[in-house]
């Protein structure tokens, strides 16, 4: 069966590289540790809070996600202990179907289903040579059902690229 890159029920995933970028794991099962190595200069994005639901059909999808979304309590995230605020980076998925299997994570029966997701997501400039330690927090209370946490601690080990010469913090911010 086809595995996500960046969903993780226990944080032995580190997400996927793209270019520059390297696009962190999401809890989908409370609150976890994943332990990455990266290469310097690389940009991390990553979810900090957000909603994702799903229903045998689309239609509903996008007003249930966004009453759901405005129910988010607190966002939380924190680099190296200094609480940072945020960025405000909001990703609303279009609907998607997915044939999903047995057992899939989710608590829903196999088969088709759809999905959408909104979500906060962070967007860092690369960190420095070295250990750092990133944690999110999301604190959601929607209306039908009890209030859950989700969250992820990342534990980021940055090396010097194989071959690469000055490596460090780039001069540019993140977009």
């Amino acid at each position: 069966a086809p595995r996500s890159l960046v969903l993780t029920r226990s944080g032995r995933r580190c997400g996927v590289q793209i270019g520059r970028a390297r696009l962190l794991p999401v809890s989908i099962n409370g609150l976890l540790t994943a332990r990455c190595t990266i290469p310097a200069g690389t940009f991390l994005v990553f979810p900090v809070t957000g909603q994702v639901l799903s229903a045998e059909r689309p239609e509903g999808l996008l007003a249930r996600v966004r009453r759901d979304f405005r129910a988010i309590e607190e966002a939380r995230l924190t680099v190296d202990g200094r609480s940072v605020r945020p960025s405000g980076h909001v990703v609303t998925t279009p609907a998607f179907r997915v044939n999903l299997p047995s057992p899939n994570g989710f608590g829903i029966p196999p088969g088709p289903e759809w999905f959408l997701s909104k979500d906060y997501f962070a967007i860092l400039s690369p960190p420095s040579l070295g250990a750092h330690t990133i944690t999110t927090l999301g604190v959601i209370d929607p209306p039908d059902r009890a209030e859950f946490s989700l969250g992820m601690t990342y534990r980021i080990t940055v090396r010097r690229a194989a071959g690469a010469g000055l490596t460090g913090r780039l001069d540019s911010a993140a977009p």
